[in-house]
């Protein structure tokens, strides 16, 4: 029961947290009176969900200005891209999130604005995709270096990569969407009353949790991160069951980790040779 001034002549009456087309069943509130808490909560949470709508969208668009500075992408910094970006989904998130959250639209509208940056990002990325992997298959047959550098064959296949990510975010994002879509029909046609407090549970994880998800996934997407290991099994046995095998293993680690920095400078040393006779 929620209490306040324009609340308390519900008495006696479940109330739950969830879209009902009678707006006598919705909770009133009236905005900068005793409600206002609820609603500026209300509105906060609803912009966290809106802001995953454009993330295709604005990974796409960085994307492509990867692949238009291909030849010093990560070289020089331009720290306009990530301002416009950043400034850019702001506001169309908060645009979207104040006509959802007044209902300025009508429920196919609504749908379709939500749609139609995805449907953009989705033709955007698969565009650029293509370019890439035209770009590295030049590089494969060692054609016309002088067009493409070995800092762009580089940066070629690391938004390979980040393509790869996409994927993996797409996936966990459509499951998530397929997830909330179900439930959200079996709120709205109220086919298990009984479960009602456990579908809304899944409905309020998914809004506040969402992001923590997509993060988890882009996380998982980079190898280095992928490789991890949260507790090293091995090092604890070492340590506690093999006291005798443990300096000898470490030294081999050692002179590992060494013999590893020798051909990393070596690499590099041939790399920035190379890259220095193409370019």
């Amino acid at each position: 029961m929620c209490s306040g001034l324009f609340n308390d002549t519900q008495r006696n009456v479940t109330l739950k947290q969830w879209y009902s087309a009678n707006p006598d069943d919705m909770i009133p509130i009236i905005l900068y009176q005793s409600d206002y808490l609820f609603f500026i909560s209300g509105f906060l949470k609803m912009h966290a969900s809106m802001s995953l709508t454009t993330l295709l969208l604005l990974i796409s668009i960085e994307r492509s200005f990867a692949c238009y500075y291909l030849n010093d992408y990560e070289k020089k910094s331009r720290i306009w891209i990530a301002v416009s970006l950043l400034s850019i989904g702001f506001v169309l998130n908060f645009i979207i999130t104040v006509t959802f959250y007044f209902n300025l639209l009508s429920l196919p509208l609504l749908i379709l604005l939500v749609i139609a940056p995805n449907i953009i990002g989705f033709n955007l990325i698969f565009y650029t995709r293509y370019w890439n992997q035209k770009v590295t298959e030049t590089h494969e047959k060692f054609a016309n270096h002088s067009n493409y550098t070995l800092a762009a064959r580089f940066q070629a296949k690391e938004n390979i990569k980040s393509f790869q990510m996409v994927r993996k975010v797409i996936i966990a994002g459509m499951g998530m969407v397929a997830l909330g879509i179900v439930t959200a029909i079996l709120l709205l046609w109220n086919i298990f009353p009984l479960l009602d407090n456990f579908f809304n549970l899944i409905i309020q994880g998914e809004m506040s949790f969402t992001h923590l998800i997509v993060s988890m996934t882009i996380i998982y997407s980079v190898d280095s991160f992928r490789k991890v290991r949260l507790v090293d099994w091995e090092s604890i046995w070492i340590k506690f069951k093999i006291s005798r095998r443990k300096v000898a293993i470490i030294a081999v680690r050692k002179d590992s980790t060494v013999k590893t920095d020798m051909i990393k400078k070596e690499t590099e040393t041939y790399f920035n040779q190379l890259a220095n006779s193409w370019t």
